[in-house]
């Protein structure tokens, strides 16, 4: 293309669109391919990174959060800031520079070092001859070893916690001691219980339990049980509470548990009642059933008697009522003619003055309009007045002029 921008304007198109180096350039080219101008632009956004850097470093801002900081407490122009400088930090915050940065990235490109240096560098910093043992690595010599690593001391040392070697080998020392000194209190405590004892932990020795054991309980039931055989043999046993309870009650009676004897009960029951008294019986029967029909004609009679007075009492109720809605009806009769006459008194007068103080304290004459049709009357303020009827015929004061 025969058309080439000027370096400036480059370097400013580049600050702007954040062109910071080849790769920057080539992505801006792929989202806007028509854009010929960029196209002939060689120059990358260095000196608007050092122009960046010195202003960010003028005003403090090293990083996002700072510039965020300054813009809301006054370098944004609604809080009284000036607007191109505001501008130019925007810029700068865009493009990532800040007081901070030290050099754009072409420039760290150029000065970084070459491939043959950092295989160099790799190299001697995997070298065996220079390469310091790790953590890692003294730990596990030392477990080797069968110590522990110290971290204070960066030393191996034997470990201050009960090991379980230690142990199995305190229980084998145990067990042998054990087999030399005699019995154990596990056995002594076996032997005990195969006689039935308990083992005294004071004295040391085998003795009777104190508590009462299953074996107690089960020779007093053994006993129990032969001593009742003994009483129930048939030679020495003799009637029983429920066989005598029997007898008493075929007889008619009832078994004593103070004298153990058959004793007349004391209940009104009808076992009581003997055979020969069953006709008299029969007829305090006759009897009882000729007195409850007594009984349920006086009833029948009262209920009549009481339904007749509850009918006489509604009527008597009706009746009153009547009366009384009759009294209140000539009340209310009385009461509406009354009141009727109080309106005809007060607005069936014709054309007359009134004197209550909706006439009096207004302008218009003091008489009501719709009685003085067509009339001409004075009014309160000194003006004529004349009563005009309105379209619907309800006449109203107009002043005359």
């Amino acid at each position: 293309m025969d058309y080439a921008p000027d370096p400036m304007d480059c370097d400013t198109f580049a600050c702007k669109s954040n062109i910071m180096s080849i790769e920057d350039y080539a992505d801006w080219l792929h989202s806007n391919p028509r854009d010929y101008d960029a196209m002939t632009c060689k120059h990358y956004g260095t000196t608007c990174n050092t122009d960046c850097r010195d202003l960010m470093k003028r005003l403090g801002i090293n990083s996002k959060k700072d510039w965020m900081l300054w813009s809301k407490k006054g370098g944004h122009p609604d809080k009284g800031g000036d607007n191109t400088r505001f501008q130019n930090t925007l810029q700068c915050h865009e493009a990532g520079v800040y007081g901070n940065t030290a050099y754009p990235r072409e420039y760290k490109r150029k000065t970084s070092p070459t491939a043959s240096k950092r295989k160099s560098r790799k190299r001697r910093r995997t070298s065996p001859k220079r390469r310091k043992q790790t953590v890692a690595q003294k730990r596990a010599e030392c477990r080797r070893q069968g110590l522990v690593y110290d971290a204070a001391t960066g030393k191996c040392r034997e470990s201050k916690r009960k090991s379980a070697k230690r142990r199995k080998s305190r229980r084998k020392s145990q067990r042998k001691s054990r087999k030399r000194r005699g019995k154990t209190v596990k056995e002594i405590r076996a032997e005990c219980r195969s006689k039935g004892l308990v083992y005294d932990a004071k004295t040391k020795k085998c003795r009777e339990s104190k508590r009462k054991t299953k074996s107690r309980r089960k020779s007093r039931r053994k006993s129990r049980r032969k001593s009742r055989k003994r009483r129930t043999s048939p030679k020495r046993r003799g009637k029983t509470v429920k066989e005598i309870r029997a007898e008493c009650r075929s007889k008619g009676l009832v078994y004593d548990a103070k004298t153990k004897k058959c004793r007349e009960s004391k209940r009104k029951s009808r076992s009581r009642k003997k055979p020969a008294k069953r006709r008299k019986s029969r007829r305090k029967s006759r009897k009882r059933r000729k007195v409850r029909k007594k009984v349920r004609k006086s009833r029948r009679k009262s209920r009549r008697k009481s339904r007749r007075k509850s009918r006489k009492r509604r009527k008597v109720r009706k009746k009153v009522r009547k009366k009384v809605r009759k009294k209140v009806r000539k009340k209310v009769r009385k009461s509406r003619k009354k009141s009727r006459k109080r309106r005809k008194s007060k607005g069936g007068g014709g054309c007359v003055e009134r004197y209550e103080a909706k006439y009096q304290n207004r302008n218009s004459p003091p008489y009501p309009a719709n009685e003085c049709c067509d009339k001409i009357k004075k009014g309160n303020d000194g003006y004529d007045y004349e009563s005009v009827p309105n379209k619907s015929g309800v006449c109203r004061w107009k002043k005359l002029k």
